[in-house]
Formats: structure tokens, sequence, C-alpha cells
């Protein structure tokens, strides 16, 4: 007789440690999201982050989470997020296209949907509460090429 999977109301056969192929998979999602933050947790620190993400919260001061741009909710931006996971990579960190400003309880709900995990996991930082006006988009990164902040190429 096969075990059921340990994930709550799923009923699936067991694969692997003790919960079906799709609840491995996503705990393994949910594994890798803490090796990446480790790998990049460097990169937050250094002097090009520190500006990138100043400018980047000055310049796009609200919320742009696709939740807060359909309902018109009007929220500060207090935290970059990464749309696709870096892995240390700094290509990949530092890729404007790849950061979508957001409230920091937006971010928390978003990562706790994508990943599995409840919010206060993992620290992120927190930006100035600037005023402006709304990003005139749902989701996506803010870049719109592969420039960063003061519009000269990275190399």
């Amino acid at each position: 007789m096969t075990r059921a999977c340990l994930v709550f109301g799923c009923g699936d056969p067991v694969t692997t440690r003790g919960r079906c192929a799709r609840h491995a998979q996503q705990v393994d999602a949910t594994r890798s999201l803490g090796t990446d933050r480790q790998a990049g947790a460097a990169l937050y620190q250094t002097a090009q982050w520190k500006a990138l993400r100043l400018v980047l919260l000055t310049r796009h001061p609200l919320c742009a989470c696709p939740e807060c741009v359909q309902t018109g909710r009007i929220r500060p931006a207090e935290v970059l997020h990464h749309l696709e996971a870096h892995g240390g990579d700094p290509a990949r960190f530092f890729d404007v296209r790849n950061l979508q400003p957001l409230a920091k309880s937006c971010h928390d709900r978003l990562t706790a949907t994508t990943t599995g995990t409840r919010g206060g996991r993992f620290s992120v930082e927190r930006g100035p509460n600037l005023p402006g006006s709304r990003v005139a988009r749902a989701g996506g990164g803010l870049g719109q090429g592969p420039t960063g902040p003061s519009g000269a190429a990275r190399g």
C-alpha cells in the first residue's frame, strides 16, 4: 500500500521524502531560494546595489505589483523584487529589467505565494517612502535595455 503525500489535503502517492512529486519539487525550489539568497547576500551590501536601489525607488516610488496596479491602490515601494532568481550572478542581480518596485507587504505576499514560504524567513531591504506618480504598467522589470541607472552600458 502506498503512502499519501504529507501535505494536507493532497493524497497523491509519495515519491520523495514523504511528498508527492509536485510537492517535493516545491520544497526543492524553496530550498534553492535559500541558497540563492545566501549566494547573493554580499551583493546587497555593495555600493553599486545601494546606488541602483536608491535611483530605482526614487524613479518608481510606488508599488508595481499586479494587484496594486489593477485595483489602483497606491502604496509606497520599499523593496526591489528580483523577478527571476539571480543565484548570486551579478549580471542578473543588477539587471534593471529583472527588478520590480514593491511595497514590503506585497513583496512578502508574492514571495510566500511563489516559494511556499511565509514572510520573515528572508530579510528584505526597506526603502524610503517617496511621493510620486504610479508606475504605468502591471508587472515586468523596470529597464528598457542593458543599462544601469546612469544610462551607460554595464560591462
